[in-house]
């Protein structure tokens, strides 16, 4: 990711879960992540493959000019993450890793993260 950051002079980078070799994540996170791309393509008008991913590396100076301090403080922030990236119009870029399996257990609630993560994708700026 570093690579394409200097190659490329982005301020972001992250990685597409669904774009490598292997993914090992569970079905009903699947599907819901791809719903979550597909409600992002339609509000955004891009196409990110997997705006919920939270492997990322984003510079300094680009974590100001998206105000990372008000970004939600639950799992939820990574699509208010990606939601600002876009539409403040800074150069980023995805690319395929692969994804294995979790080891232990999840704090993520479907439900209540999953409602936040779209109200993200609809309402941030």
């Amino acid at each position: 990711m570093l690579e394409h950051i200097k190659k490329y002079d982005l301020d972001c980078v992250w990685g597409n879960r669904f774009g490598g070799t292997k993914n090992k994540m569970p079905l009903i996170r699947k599907i819901g992540n791809r719903l979550f791309t597909l409600i992002f393509l339609l509000i955004t008008g891009k196409n990110v493959y997997d705006c919920s991913s939270g492997q990322r590396i984003v510079k300094t100076i680009a974590l100001k000019k998206i105000d990372f301090e008000t970004l939600p403080k639950e799992l939820d922030f990574i699509t208010a993450l990606s939601k600002r990236i876009v539409s403040r119009g800074l150069k980023y870029k995805v690319i395929p890793i692969n994804y294995e399996k979790r080891e232990g257990s999840s704090k993520l609630s479907l439900l209540k993260h999953g409602y936040r993560m779209v109200r993200n994708i609809l309402l941030e700026k």
